[in-house]
């Protein structure tokens, strides 16, 4: 986004005042509008927003630039704004119009208008803007990205596997695998070193292939979706591009042995110090997240068992170093802090699970830590509820009544700790069990997704996946236990999609993102059932109290 606004600040672009501006003005302002002297403004930001001051640097780096932009070089400002459109250009190319995101899409169109409001280049990026575009209840609307669907799709795909329905499911898994096929990357973008870009093949995207930009932990979903569903599929994909995504994780390690969302990491956290947002945090950087790590680790796991023939012992180290960085994240309470969940629930589960991944027993050290944690933050209703300030905060904010969404993290991550038969799992998948409403689905909750810590993401189907998830992981783990009953049983399964993928769109209502289902062509509720232990487990019942 910087890339546009540069320009525009370079030109000073500006529209023709209008009577509607004028009212606007007149509405925004307590004071007439040529009466305000707006560079005594310059750095005031209202307190609710300024969460990250802004660093001395920073200022200094402003009344230089504020010095210069009074009389700047004509022969560097041409160069430079030449090499910005280049940029510009280049990212359109690559995206088909899309952008890496819903913000510099908008200011690359603006940047169009104001370069030529009749040309086609302006009417194709405006026409394009389309799939940022969403109606709801509270009107027309822009998502933060132009879809979800791989993310959503390649997570209901993990979640199905877990259950003993797989086969039953086996027409729609099919057709979720062929979209995730499509989805991936498979080819390196022309000049990617010249336009500071990371080779892409092999990589997967949070969306679809047309937006083009991979990234590290939908890669690694990517790819432990296709592995999980080589065996029920007639055409699997193929052995030689399971490689290059793991090449392509491989590649974007970083040296601390994390892994960032997009790209390696570029540079130090004294650049933070540069951070002109006010209202985001560790921005300036793409840095190694626990999540991100986690599902990394994982997949790399995943790739040691399926492709040990074309990897040998050369994934043993990436997977050793990325556990590392998840210790040195894990804090002295045990709790990890979430980077794209609200926030200790999520961060626990990716924490816990990247652990085990990397072959860490359930009575290691780090994973009792975190199992204890949790347990001490359970609600007496027996699940869990996180505050968005906790991401704030950056402490542990309790919220009630739990929700549906973090409760099946932690439940996750007390059946990874190898704590399925404690009373806390028993009552947190009882929780599950009977919030589940009749459709099916869960009801709806406060958004549970998050990036640089103030800004919230409502993933629409969460609450649907990651409980069907968690209740089948617990009762795979407590009938492995020994658990008695051989009742018929109606098994708990949400919105179990008959499309090929399971995509919405995010919304963007100034500070907070929600998110709107565009498709979710779904089968009634499914409840098979199934012979085996009973749902809950014979023996069980005092716990479930």
């Amino acid at each position: 986004m910087y890339l546009p606004l540069g320009y525009l600040y370079a030109i000073k672009a500006a529209c023709p005042v209008t009577p509607l501006i004028c009212e606007l003005r007149e509405e925004i302002y307590d004071q007439p509008y040529e009466q305000i002297d707006f560079r005594a403004y310059r750095a005031t930001v209202a307190p609710c927003d300024n969460y990250v001051r802004p660093a001395r640097l920073l200022h200094a780096a402003n009344q230089v630039l504020h010095l210069y932009e009074r009389r700047p070089i004509r022969r560097f400002r041409e160069s430079a704004l030449s090499r910005v459109l280049d940029h510009l250009d280049y990212e359109d190319r690559t995206t088909n119009l899309i952008n890496i995101g819903p913000v510099n899409a908008v200011l690359n169109t603006i940047v169009h208008y104001c370069r030529d409001p009749h040309s086609a280049a302006f009417r194709e990026h405006f026409a394009a803007l389309d799939v940022y575009l969403a109606e709801s209840a509270d009107g027309l609307l822009m998502n933060g990205q132009n879809t979800t669907a791989l993310w959503d799709t390649a997570l209901a795909v993990q979640a199905i596997v877990a259950t003993p329905f797989m086969n039953e499911c086996a027409a729609a898994l099919a057709r979720a695998h062929e979209f995730i096929r499509h989805a991936q990357i498979v080819d390196d973008l022309p000049e990617a070193d010249r336009y500071f870009r990371h080779p892409s093949r092999g990589g997967w995207p949070f969306g679809n292939r047309a937006q083009g930009w991979p990234v590290s932990d939908c890669t690694a979903e990517g790819f432990r979706s296709a592995v999980a569903l080589a065996s029920i599929v007639d055409d699997p994909l193929p052995e030689d591009r399971l490689c290059d995504s793991i090449r392509w994780l491989l590649s974007l390690q970083n040296r601390d042995g994390g892994w960032a969302s997009y790209e390696k990491r570029r540079g130090g956290t004294w650049l933070e110090w540069l951070n002109p947002s006010h209202v985001f945090a560790d921005i300036m950087v793409d840095y190694s997240y626990t999540e991100c790590t986690s599902a990394c680790v994982q997949a790399l796991s995943v790739a040691r068992d399926h492709l040990n023939g074309r990897f040998g012992a050369k994934l043993n180290g990436p997977i050793r170093r990325g556990a590392q960085l998840i210790r040195r994240n894990q804090r002295k309470d045990g709790s990890w802090e979430g980077s794209w969940g609200v926030c200790f629930t999520c961060g626990a589960w990716y924490g816990v699970r990247g652990l085990r991944a990397a072959s860490f027993a359930p009575d290691s050290p780090e994973v009792c830590r975190a199992a204890d944690f949790l347990l001490r933050h359970q609600n007496p209703d027996g699940g869990w509820g996180e505050s968005y300030r906790s991401c704030i905060e950056r402490r542990y904010v309790r919220a009630e009544p739990s929700r549906a969404v973090n409760t099946a993290w932690a439940l996750m991550a007390l059946v990874d700790a190898g704590r399925a038969d404690c009373r806390a799992a028993a009552r947190a998948a009882r929780y599950l069990h009977d919030t589940q409403l009749g459709c099916g689905d869960w009801p709806y909750e406060p958004m549970t997704g998050v990036f640089n810590k103030t800004v919230l993401i409502h993933y629409e189907n969460y609450r649907r996946y990651f409980p069907v998830r968690a209740l089948a992981e617990y009762w795979r783990a407590v009938t492995a236990r020994g658990s008695t009953g051989a009742s018929v049983h109606q098994w708990p399964v949400s919105t179990v999609a008959a499309a090929g993928a399971w995509p919405h769109r995010s919304r963007a209502p100034g500070s907070h993102m929600k998110a709107r289902q565009i498709r979710l062509s779904a089968s009634p509720l499914c409840r098979f059932p199934v012979r085996g232990p009973a749902f809950p487990p014979a023996g069980w019942r005092q716990d479930w109290r």
